[in-house]
């Protein structure tokens, strides 16, 4: 390992990338934390309505 040769790009590049990967970044953190946020409600709600605990029956859905 120690014969491979890397180079390095210098920091104007460095910093060109980070400006463009940065928000992609930030948005994949922000909708793992909605995936999260989701599963645990699906996981809560799911078996209370397959058990009949909870009643939708009466519940007006909207389309978005």
């Amino acid at each position: 390992m120690k014969r491979i040769k890397v180079i390095y790009p210098d920091n104007s590049i460095l910093n060109e990338f980070s400006k463009h990967i940065k928000p992609i970044y930030e948005q994949s953190s922000c909708l793992m934390k909605q995936i999260s946020t989701l599963q645990k409600t699906r996981d809560t709600l799911l078996p209370k309505l397959l058990s009949g605990e909870l009643d939708v029956s009466n519940l007006k859905l909207v389309n978005v």
